[in-house]
């Protein structure tokens, strides 16, 4: 196995009440106020040029459409940070997981809008892990949609899912032949809204992988990658095994 050459920082982390608390508010302020005044800016610029287009010129009418198209874009970002702060706060149920069913399922909804495209994927015979279902779900989701959109380019895509165990981990590895990246800004992946490409060539908002990194955070575990770039790019899971006592629960 690669050892990590870029390791998130992620380990067992013990978050606090009050965490949890802001975190709650956080999100409601989000799912209910932002949220609204973004779709209502929106409604609004859709309004203004349907009612009052012909009345402006071609720079007014630019510039309405521009607002709009920024107002979009914007409710993406707080679907995005919404999506991360439920992840980060929603209580989690270990247990033993069945990975390469979920691997499936995942992948099936991740390919859903490519459909045309050739694109072989391999799924082997995997060894469960010590998970939240729901939570190992979105962590798989999040890699194999970023597997199929970057490796649009490619007359055949090849995506890949395989597993390693040892005595205290089992480390999933999501791997594809698409545009990959260069290592050296690998530190920027697992940040909210970071993009390694322009979004001319990829689109997204670039919430995937901290979503990723919050959901091994919160498993005691890690998460890290390897890439070159037009050679693709491997992700790599690695969930600790639980104690016995815990495992028997």
């Amino acid at each position: 196995m690669k050892m990590p050459a870029d390791e998130s920082d992620v380990g067992a982390v013990a978050v606090p009440d009050r965490r949890d608390e802001d975190l709650k508010l956080l999100g409601s302020a989000l799912s209910h106020d932002l949220d609204g005044s973004v779709r209502g800016v929106k409604s609004l610029s859709t309004i203004i040029l349907n009612r009052f287009g012909a009345q402006l010129d071609d720079e007014g009418r630019a510039m309405m459409r521009l607002l709009g198209s920024e107002a979009e874009r914007a409710n993406r970002l707080l679907d995005g940070l919404t999506d991360w702060l439920t992840y980060a706060q929603q209580p989690l149920t270990p247990a033993w997981q069945d990975t390469s069913r979920i691997a499936r399922e995942a992948f099936g909804t991740a390919s859903a809008s490519a459909r045309e495209r050739k694109i072989e994927f391999e799924v082997p015979s995997l060894p469960r892990v010590w998970s939240d279902e729901l939570a190992l779900r979105k962590a798989l989701h999040e890699l194999l949609a970023n597997a199929v959109k970057f490796t649009a380019r490619q007359a055949t895509a090849h995506v890949t899912i395989a597993a390693q165990e040892s005595d205290g981990e089992i480390v999933l590895t999501v791997g594809d032949n698409g545009a990959g990246f260069e290592m050296e800004h690998s530190n920027q992946l697992y940040r909210l809204f970071r993009r390694m490409h322009r979004k001319q060539e990829f689109p997204g908002e670039g919430a995937g992988l901290a979503i990723v990194r919050e959901i091994m955070q919160r498993h005691g575990g890690r998460v890290w990658a390897d890439a070159r770039v037009d050679e693709g790019a491997t992700f790599y899971l690695a969930f600790p095994k639980p104690a016995e006592e815990d495992a028997a629960t």
